[in-house]
This record gives structure tokens, C-alpha cells and sequence, in this order.
């Protein structure tokens, strides 16, 4: 406790006093001077809790918060009436957003909806998927503590080394129609956060090896089926057990990166929480300077009292000494100049003292201060050091996430490998048991290859097309000989050119000097258009022209096949589209050829057309200008994540139907709308719910698709503002999320839900479901 000062009273009587001494004020303003406080006792672990459930709430925005009347808050599980006490003491002396807080003990879960925050002390997976259950997607925040399951948690407190601390799961926290505020994380927090890139990852990873796992349970049991061939089915045992170790060496190598990415992480933490301590200590050294600052203010008040004291008790000796000299007339006076004289000297080393003092106390007050700025430049350094430190660690971290995406890619091409090997010794089965006249085994063998075919041209189709999207295919310009490109093309297709019997017909013109062009981009064009043409044009004709004109390379193939409507022409040249779904069934393809052609070829500058006729065959035409120049960069055209489909007024003035569809990502928007689009329908798109409601208002769709994790606001609240709205609670709404929430259909009267990934077959049969074409 801070000592009480001490108030000295000097009376004067009519009896004549001698002046005090001068080491009694210096001892009693030394005494004032350097008297301490104590200092304040710590907080325990129930205030500290109580002071974080109160900041929490300060910085979470709750939707309904204009029509709140008080804040409430409530226990649940086990009774702890210490910190019970201590949030109650808290809400009785302060305000939330200008609101009144309660604080009620829960005993049942079904009444913990009615408040706006939870606090959970000794949570179990139990209790918790009870407690969600019953909260139904309301927005109420959940603060346990102790709790382990981190994909659970909302907000979890955590003791560590006798130091409370927290985390954050912000996405739960957005599922539940809550915004947290950055200011939640800058207050000591750690956000719990799973890399969405790195999901998928895993995801595709662990797709591929239950893959090559199928293949090796197929390849097994041929070998068991083939006894005559014991020798042989060793050899692709060897091959296969290999392929195994390979597998295995890429799971190492992915849990080393994984681990690399764990220790960037926590090199991140550790950033935060020293940069959290230093900041905690400048505030600290800032308090402490106050403090001092306010007890010199005192001291100089002091001083100042003291002074006018004294003056006073001066004029009062003073009245009285004029007293005894008139008394005194007698007296001599060589006695009355001796006790002016003492009394002058008196009062002079008196203030000679106090100034002397004042001198040490501001020079004791300036060393302090400045020690202080001294420590205080110190820390600035320091935390100067932290951020670069954290921005290195950043850094790092990017460069781990690059080379996993090399690491991916690197794994995609080497897929290619395997399977090669796949389908060359499968042929040299195929050519043993030709000797054995076992036409049985020799026909699953070929079925083998073909689907192995066609599995290689699907993964060399999508890494080029992936790599021509993405800008990573540049060209090589050299000087070509349409000729010799013309013959290799040729050779390539020449088994499938035997097989349907067709009859090829070449003109090719390598001009009076060699053109600069990227020969393997030209040598591609060449096997996807013959390929093309003698897949659908059996026992038919294939003419080919390839001429090297002044300005230009002019490249036709046509065939006497099935031909083309004016329809099928428009959207040939889509990824992973062909003429019809017939046609699909009937001629095998992944629809990527002539995709990637258009895009090999606006890559040197030119351009692909294609003149046909159903039943009268078909004519693709590639021009390429010369010179071909090299681009500065390439890609295919990508889609803004934030730019929504345009609403004409011929749109909505048609008479086709119309589909909303409202999802965050820009990819699953472009394919679905191009799909629903090629199927007559008239589709608007929008990112998030506020754009989406606005364009539901506007339109009145035949039917809506809705994602749940959208940017601002979880998806089945957009949906309840939807059949809350008498104009739109009518139009059948289809869920598509990567969540499972199925249970939530039943709940919110939702008329399909649909599971990411989805294949767009699916999505087009549930819209023609619900919204059958007129």
C-alpha cells in the first residue's frame, strides 16, 4: 500500500521560540520523496479467461446485432463458480457494444441456440457434435477449452507453460454466420488453417495410387492365370515391384515436404509470439514510465506545498518577532540585527536545501527516462528484426509451396512411364501366347493396351493442355520441311489408317526455301487432324495438303466421314467436347485433340476452321501467317473471381430459361455455364450471396444452383433469404458444395444437393429434373 503522507503542525505562542533547524525540513521532504507503492498482484488463470471470453465477443460481428437486447453468455458442461463469479463481476461493470451482458449456467443443450457465445471448459467429441447439432448453423460462437480436436473447434484456450493462449478456427466460426474481426488473431491468437491447395493434393495423390493399386491386382491376376508363362510374369512382377518402390520413394518424398511445410509454419508461430512479447513489453516500459513520470508530478507538488508552507510559518514568525521588538525596545540594538541576521541565514539554507533537492530528484528523473528510450530503441530493433525474420520465413514458405507444385507436376509426366512400360510388355505377352494359340488371354491382353492407350493419350492431352493454359509451352522456331513432317505423321497413324481400311491421299509442297516454324507444334497438328479423320471416316478417304505458301503454311485434311452439323462446328473445338454424346459412346476419345490444336495453332499466330456436312464428311483448314512470330506469353483466356456474368435485357426479355448459379469458384462457374449454356439454357453467374440475391431479384430463374462456403456468408443463409423472399421461395434450389451436409437438406427443404466434384452429366440430368426443357 501507498504510505500516507506525513503532516507536521507547528503552533506558535506568544512565548518567544528559537527557528528550527534546517536538517528537519530536508529530513522530512526526503522522507515524502522516496516513499513507494506496492505493486499490483497478478491476475489468475479465472480473470484472465473472463478477459479473453469478453474480447472475443468484442471482436466477432454477429448478423443479428441491431436487434440484440442484451448480450448473452452461457456455461455448459462442467461447474466451475469461480470463473462463473468472475464473468458475472466482469458483466456487472461493463458494457458490451453499449449492450448488457448475462451470464447464465446451461444444464441442457438444447437451450445453448439462445445465446450468442459458449463457453465449454470440459469438451469431448461427443459433446461437441451434440452441441453443433443442436446449434443447427446459428450463429453462436464456441469457446472451449483444452479441447484437441482442432477441426471442431470455433475457439479453443490452450495452457502452455503456465501461459494461457488461444486458437483460432476461423472457417467454422464463418459456417456459423459469423464475421471474426483481424483485430481477434492480433490479440495473441494463432489461426488454425488447412491449405486448401494441399487437400487437393493429397486428394489427387492418394486417387493415383488407388489406381496403380487396381492395375496391380489386374496385372497379379493374369500372371496367375498364365502358368505356361512363369518366366515371363517374373519379369513383370520385377516391373511391378518397382513401380511399388517408386511409389514409396514419392510418399517419402511427400512427407518430407509436408514436414518442411510444418517447419515454416512453425517458424511462422514462433514470429508472432516473439513479435506478441515484444509488443507486451513496450506497453509494459510505457505503464512504468508513466508511473514514474506521475510520481515526479507528485513530488514537485509536494515541493511546491511545502514551500508555500513555509512561507506561511515565515510570516507568522515574522508578525511574531515584530511583537517581541516592540516589546523589547530596551533591548539593544546590536541583538536585534544578530537574530535577523541568524534568522535570514536560516531561512537561506533552507532553500538552498530544497533547491539541491529538486536538482537530485529531476536528474534522477531524466537518468531513468532516458535508460528507458535507451530500451525502448532497443525493442524497436529487435521487433525490426522479428518482422524481417518473418518476412524470410514467408518467403520460404512460398518456395515450399512451388516446389510441391513441381513435385506434383513432375509426378503427372511421370505417370507417362509406367504405363509405357505397361503396354510394351503386354505386347510381348501378346506375342508369346500368339505362339500358344491362346486367342482367349490374347484378347484381354489387347483390351489391356487399348485402355492403357488410352489412358497415356488422356494424360499427354491434359499436361499439354495444362501446360498451354498455363503459359508454360513456348516455341522453338526452326526451319521445317512440311514433307518430312507430312511422313512421320503419317507413320504414327498408320496402324489406325490399316485398321478401317482407308485409302490416304497426300499433296504436299515444301515451297522454294524452308520456313521458320516449331516443328513439333506443326508435327502435332498434323497427328491429331489424321488421327481425327481416320477415326471417323472407316473404309472412307483421307486427303491431306500441306503447301508452304509466300505468306503462309496452308494445312488441310478431309475425309469422307460422318461429317458435322453447323451446331457440332461451334463446339468441336471445346476441351473434352466432341460431336455428340453418341458419338462419345461410340467413337472413344477424351475430346481434347482439336482443343489443343486450336490452341497450337493461335499460339504461332494462325487459326483452324472446319467446313462439313452431316454425312459429307468434314475439312479442317490451318492457316499459319508467316513469319511466326514469338509471343511475350500464352495462355488460354482465364476468369476473374470476382467478375460476375453480365445481365442484358434480351436476356431476361427471352423467352428461354433461365438458371442463377452462385459459387465462389471462377473454374466450376465457367465449365457448368458453358455445359448448361450448350444445353439451351440462359445462365447467369455471380460470386457471392450479395450479388447473387440482387440477381435472383432481378431475373425470377427457372431454377437456382447454390454453393455453401461463399465469401461473405454461409450458403444456407442465403438459402432461407431466399424462401423467406414471396417472389423466389417457389424456384427449385440444387446445393452443390464440397461440404456433406446432407442432413441440412431435410431441415431447410433444399431440392437436390449434389457433392463436389461433380461430373457435368450430373449437374445437367438434375436441372433437366427439376426444369424439364419446353
Amino acid at each position: 500500500m501507498k504510505q500516507q503522507p506525513i503532516h507536521t503542525i507547528i503552533r506558535v505562542t506568544p512565548e518567544i521560540k528559537k527557528p528550527s533547524r534546517p536538517w528537519c525540513w530536508l529530513a522530512l521532504l526526503l522522507l515524502c520523496c522516496f516513499s513507494s507503492a506496492s505493486q499490483a498482484q497478478a491476475l489468475n488463470k479465472h480473470k484472465i479467461t473472463a478477459s479473453y471470453l469478453y474480447n472475443f465477443a468484442k471482436n466477432i460481428e454477429w448478423p443479428d446485432e441491431k436487434s440484440m437486447a442484451s448480450f448473452n453468455i452461457g456455461f455448459y458442461g462442467s461447474d466451475n463458480p469461480q470463473l462463473l463469479n468472475e464473468i458475472r463481476t466482469m458483466a456487472a461493470s461493463v458494457k458490451l457494444r453499449n449492450l448488457p451482458i448475462t451470464v447464465t449456467q446451461a444444464t441442457t443443450v438444447n437451450s445453448l441456440s439462445r445465446f450468442h457465445l459458449v463457453y465449454v471448459e470440459q469438451a469431448n467429441n461427443n459433446m461437441v457434435s451434440d452441441i453443433y447439432d443442436a446449434l443447427g448453423g446459428q450463429p453462436v460462437l464456441l469457446v472451449t477449452a483444452e479441447y484437441p480436436n482442432k477441426q471442431l473447434v470455433m475457439i479453443n484456450l490452450i495452457t502452455d507453460n503456465d501461459r494461457l493462449r488461444f486458437e483460432v478456427n476461423r472457417s467454422n466460426i464463418i459456417n456459423h454466420g459469423l464475421q471474426p474481426l483481424p483485430e481477434l488473431i492480433l490479440n495473441g491468437g494463432t489461426e488454425i488453417d488447412v491449405a486448401r491447395l494441399y487437400r487437393e493434393g493429397q486428394a489427387s495423390l492418394v486417387a493415383l495410387q488407388r489406381q496403380l493399386q487396381n492395375r496391380e491386382k489386374t496385372l497379379n491376376e493374369l500372371s496367375t492365370a498364365i502358368d505356361a508363362q512363369e518366366a515371363k510374369n517374373q519379369r513383370l512382377e520385377t516391373q511391378l515391384a518397382t513401380l511399388n518402390q517408386s511409389i514409396q520413394k514419392s510418399d517419402a518424398l511427400i512427407a518430407d515436404q509436408n514436414l518442411l511445410i510444418q517447419n515454416q509454419l512453425d517458424q511462422i508461430e514462433q514470429s508472432k509470439q516473439e513479435r506478441l512479447r515484444l509488443l507486451e513489453e513496450v506497453e509494459q516500459r510505457t505503464q512504468e514510465l508513466d508511473k514514474q513520470q506521475q510520481q515526479l508530478d507528485a513530488i514537485v507538488q509536494q515541493i511546491d506545498r511545502r514551500e508555500k508552507r513555509l512561507a506561511e510559518l515565515n510570516t507568522t514568525i515574522k508578525s511574531q518577532e515584530d511583537e517581541i521588538l516592540t516589546q523589547r525596545q530596551a533591548i539593544a540594538g546590536l541583538d536585534e540585527k544578530v537574530d535577523a541576521q541568524k534568522t535570514a541565514l536560516t531561512y537561506l539554507w533552507g532553500l538552498v536545501s530544497l533547491g539541491v533537492l529538486l536538482i537530485i530528484t529531476i536528474l534522477i528523473g531524466y537518468t531513468i527516462k532516458r535508460r528507458d528510450n535507451q530500451r525502448l530503441a532497443e525493442h524497436s530493433k529487435d521487433l525490426q528484426i522479428a518482422k524481417d525474420r518473418l518476412a524470410i520465413a514467408k518467403r520460404k514458405a512460398e518456395d515450399a509451396s512451388q516446389a510441391k507444385s513441381e513435385f506434383l507436376s513432375l509426378m503427372s509426366h511421370e505417370l507417362r512411364t509406367p504405363l509405357q512400360a505397361i503396354i510394351g510388355y503386354t505386347e510381348v505377352v501378346i506375342e508369346e501366347l500368339k505362339l500358344a494359340d491362346d486367342e482367349n488371354h490374347i484378347n484381354d491382353l489387347t483390351r489391356v493396351i487399348s485402355n492403357s492407350e488410352r489412358l497415356l493419350k488422356l494424360i499427354n492431352g491434359v499436361l499439354d493442355l495444362a501446360k498451354i493454359e498455363s503459359g508454360r509451352m513456348e516455341l522453338d522456331l526452326t526451319e521445317v520441311k512440311l514433307s518430312s513432317l507430312v511422313d512421320e505423321a503419317v507413320s504414327v497413324v498408320a496402324p489406325l489408317l490399316e485398321k478401317n481400311a482407308i485409302q490416304l491421299n497426300i499433296d504436299v509442297d515444301d515451297g522454294s526455301f524452308l520456313p521458320m516454324a516449331d516443328p513439333e507444334k506443326i508435327l502435332h497438328i498434323l497427328i491429331n487432324l489424321l488421327g481425327n479423320a481416320s477415326k471417323f471416316s472407316p473404309k472412307g478417304t483421307v486427303t491431306i495438303k500441306a503447301l508452304h505458301q509466300p505468306n503462309r503454311i496452308y494445312i488441310s485434311v478431309a475425309d469422307t466421314g460422318i461429317g458435322l452439323s453447323a451446331e457440332q462446328q461451334q463446339q468441336i473445338f471445346e476441351p473434352f467436347r466432341q460431336a455428340d454424346s453418341g458419338t462419345t459412346r461410340k467413337f472413344q476419345g477424351s475430346g481434347l485433340g482439336l482443343s489443343i490444336t486450336r490452341q497450337l495453332c493461335e499460339m504461332m499466330g494462325g487459326s483452324i476452321e472446319v467446313e462439313s456436312e452431316l454425312g459429307r464428311g468434314a475439312t479442317f483448314i490451318v492457316d499459319l501467317p508467316l513469319p511466326i512470330e514469338l509471343p511475350p506469353a500464352f495462355g488460354g483466356p482465364g476468369v476473374d473471381a470476382n467478375a460476375d456474368v453480365a445481365i442484358h435485357d434480351s436476356d431476361i426479355a427471352s423467352n428461354g430459361q433461365h438458371i442463377v448459379m452462385i459459387d465462389d469458384d471462377p473454374a466450376f462457374l465457367d465449365i457448368m455455364a458453358r455445359t448448361m449454356q450448350s444445353e439451351g439454357f440462359l445462365v447467369h453467374t455471380a460470386h457471392d450471396a450479395e450479388t447473387g440475391l440482387r440477381l435472383l431479384q432481378t431475373i425470377k430463374p427457372d431454377v437456382i444452383t447454390l454453393d455453401l462456403l461463399l465469401p461473405d456468408q454461409h450458403g444456407w443463409m442465403l438459402f432461407e433469404s431466399i424462401k423467406a423472399d414471396a417472389d423466389l421461395q417457389d424456384i427449385p434450389v440444387i446445393i452443390i458444395s464440397i461440404m456433406d451436409e446432407r442432413k441440412q437438406v431435410h431441415k431447410h427443404q433444399a431440392e437436390d444437393y449434389l457433392t463436389k466434384p461433380i461430373r457435368r452429366e450430373t449437374l445437367k440430368l438434375a436441372i433437366q429434373r427439376l426444369v424439364p426443357k419446353t
